[in-house]
């Protein structure tokens, strides 16, 4: 289900983009989730934890350096900051309009913030990287990719079967 986030639309699947742990505050969920109710309501009280603590993951763009394409990946690929695992790519696909290919990532929040440099494992090699905010449209204007990104781009992500197919389409 697609879901207004900031002024933008993302989808992603639960199990595809998401693992058992995750919960809405490391999806930037915040502005949906409801504090505000009974204490008898099933997880609230979990909810209210993390929404003290804040929560141990974010979700991040990750936009890999080069111009050779991979193939589209729905497993979650490791991804290092100074040779240690901080976290996962959980899609990748070729973004047509940037030329890149680009996906979600579920970070640490406490060793990753967007601008880090970062190396993926996928196909059995190690890919240079950069973590972004989400969506790509205005984290990639501060970067100089063949001229300005205008206003008119639009995010789109696509399902199929209930997996999420990539992280956008531009």
């Amino acid at each position: 289900t697609p879901i207004p986030l900031n002024g933008w639309k993302a989808d992603w699947s639960w199990g595809g983009d998401t693992d058992d742990n995750t919960n809405p505050f490391e999806l930037g969920l915040e502005p949906y989730v409801d504090l505000d109710v009974d204490d008898d309501v099933i997880g609230i009280a979990a909810l209210r934890r993390i929404k003290e603590e804040g929560p141990k993951r974010h979700l991040l763009g990750v936009l890999l350096d080069g111009e050779d394409r991979v193939e589209p990946s729905f497993h979650w690929l490791t991804v290092f900051k100074d040779g240690l695992p901080v976290g996962h790519m959980t899609n990748i696909t070729w973004s047509y309009r940037l030329e890149r290919n680009i996906g979600f990532g579920l970070m640490q929040s406490d060793k990753t913030e967007a601008g880090d440099r970062v190396t993926v494992q996928a196909y059995g090699d190690l890919h240079d990287a950069k973590l972004v905010n989400l969506p790509f449209i205005y984290a990639l204007s501060a970067f100089a990719l063949d001229g300005p990104i205008g206003p008119q781009l639009t995010i789109r992500t696509h399902s199929a079967l209930g997996i999420s197919a990539g992280a956008a389409c531009l």
